[in-house]
């Protein structure tokens, strides 16, 4: 059974507490690595917030060390960090379509649910508000599964 909680929902509490939309994100990769234990977006999603802590690092790095020398070659420490958060971000994008991907194959071929994630607004949905939009259809297939009397719901 998805993460049945509204999606609205989890828009607001993210709104109100950010670190919440890190733990949902984590439920749903949980959940999506269950129906398809071959998927690579958790390893993209690991490799974007490692890009992402990493970069800044070197970013904070390449600050304290440019304002302690007097020397303009310590900023490429602050490009490369500027450079390795975009790679990061990148990853981030990519875990997301991987996700998509996994939910897709799942519920229109193991469990036919009647759900199309790979049209054009569903890349586009992915790409700025990939978690709310898989709550949105983890929401409705939770509601559909309980509805047909699921034995996990």
């Amino acid at each position: 059974m998805p993460p049945d909680m509204e999606w609205w929902l989890v828009a607001i509490i993210s709104f109100v507490c950010g670190f919440f939309s890190l733990f949902w994100l984590w439920k749903e990769i949980t959940f999506v690595k269950r129906i398809d234990p071959q998927t690579k977006a958790p390893k993209f999603y690991g490799m974007a917030i490692a890009g992402i802590i990493g970069g800044y690092l070197l970013v904070i790095l390449g600050t304290v060390l440019g304002a302690a020398m007097e020397s303009g070659l310590v900023m490429i420490f602050s490009m490369l960090g500027m450079a390795v958060v975009l790679g990061g971000y990148v990853c981030l994008i990519l875990g997301a379509f991987k996700m998509r991907e996994s939910i897709h194959n799942y519920y229109t071929t193991v469990e036919p649910m009647g759900i199309n994630l790979m049209d054009t607004t569903g890349a586009v949905l992915t790409f700025f508000f990939s978690i709310f939009f898989f709550q949105y259809h983890f929401a409705a297939i939770a509601k559909q599964k309980k509805a047909m009397g699921h034995p996990a719901a």
